[in-house]
């Protein structure tokens, strides 16, 4: 038994286990053990930023506590799956920002699909190229991304050079931020237009990042476009979410704390994450 008080049965075992504790505590006379790290519940993303200058910053993981990043250069977008107030829109607002904030506005430009206005008002410099609330928008302004990309594929005079490089086009990176996807994917999906180019994502310089509430997911994840973010290994944060939906990207769903989810990253692999915090701006 796990106890030194002389008693030789599982009665009064949790005060013998303590006693055992308090014992040995009192004996140790070296260092103590280092206090086990915990992710905290708040995270400001301000406080994470030093040293990532051209990094997007998204919060902490919590297996060694590091700053979790996307690589503007290499990693093409990010799947945000949760329930209300988990934390998506305040992510994706992070993400634009720190977007506008690191490049010129020749080299990034900003595509918000926001049906429900969460992001209204937030970005109106020119780095914005397009802000849509309806299908209709949505479809004009896919029609024109989708031309604008096709125009970057390598074609068969690109030499390796170029390609390592990618200096066979010019032009600014473009982010497409989608909220609340699942008002913007119905019958029809008026981003499908798109799915040639997110296989060569990191080449034309095309970014993706769609945040969707988490009821009806898991049926969700059929959808062509974020079935092809999961096949091509988009970064993923699963955050709070009911228990009756079944597996979402391979991880059992449950409910959480704003902004705590599971990080799914080629380079990070599965861990448990906690999104930093950035207040909204007051719309002008």
């Amino acid at each position: 038994m796990p106890r030194i008080d002389g008693r030789h049965s599982a009665d009064g075992l949790t005060d013998g286990v303590a006693d055992l504790v308090a014992r040995v505590a009192h004996a140790w006379t070296g260092p103590p053990a280092p206090p086990v790290r915990l992710l905290p519940r708040l995270v400001e993303l301000d406080q994470l930023r030093s040293g990532h200058a051209r990094d997007l910053v998204i919060g902490l993981e919590g297996n060694r506590l590091g700053t979790v990043v996307l690589d503007q250069r290499t990693d093409p977008g990010l799947l945000l799956i949760g329930d209300q107030e988990s934390g998506k829109t305040a992510t994706l607002r992070a993400i634009a920002r720190q977007i506008v904030e690191t490049n010129g506005d020749r080299e990034a430009k900003l595509v918000i699909v926001d049906y429900r206005r969460g992001l209204l008002g937030e970005f109106d410099g020119p780095n914005l190229l397009a802000y849509v609330g309806s299908g209709a928008q949505l479809d004009f302004v896919v029609s024109e991304v989708a031309t604008a990309m096709q125009g970057r594929l390598p074609g068969p005079g690109v030499t390796p050079a170029e390609l390592r490089e990618r200096s066979w086009w010019q032009g600014p990176e473009l982010h497409v931020l989608v909220d609340d996807y699942e008002l913007v994917a119905g019958m029809t999906n008026p981003l499908a237009p798109l799915l040639p180019y997110l296989a060569q994502a990191r080449d034309v310089g095309l970014h993706l990042y769609v945040g969707r509430r988490a009821g009806g997911a898991s049926r969700a994840l059929l959808d062509p476009v974020l079935g092809a973010m999961r096949e091509l290994n988009f970064p993923a944060v699963l955050l709070s979410a009911p228990r009756d939906e079944i597996q979402l990207l391979g991880l059992r769903p449950g409910p959480l704390p704003p902004g705590r989810g599971t990080l799914v990253h080629r380079r990070w692999g599965t861990v448990p994450v906690q999104l930093g915090r950035q207040a909204a701006r007051t719309p002008v």
